[in-house]
């Protein structure tokens, strides 16, 4: 079965000065999780929740999408969920 995942990944002001950990540890769990089958998108959340990659099983753009995360001081954390739960959905729906 293909597996569909949004990694979300806080870039508030309490993480800020641990982005670059958390950016690496995600480009370790993406090599080691993703299949060619599988699909994964990044969001990024702070103040707001931006999309730093759309769903793609290519390596090359999810290590594209992490290098581009930007620190905020607020938590969008329950914002982040809803919008990856939506993009999860529509994704699930497209497939059907």
């Amino acid at each position: 079965m293909p597996l569909s995942l949004t990694l979300a990944i806080d870039t508030s002001g309490s993480v800020r000065k641990d982005m670059s950990e958390e950016a690496g540890a995600a480009r370790r769990f993406a090599h080691a999780i993703l299949r060619p089958q599988d699909q994964m998108s990044v969001l990024q959340f702070a103040t707001e929740v931006r999309e730093l990659t759309p769903f793609t099983n290519k390596l090359a753009l999810i290590d594209h999408g992490l290098g581009q995360l930007r620190g905020d001081w607020a938590t969008a954390l329950y914002d982040a969920i809803y919008l990856g739960s939506e993009r999860l959905e529509r994704k699930r729906g497209a497939r059907c």
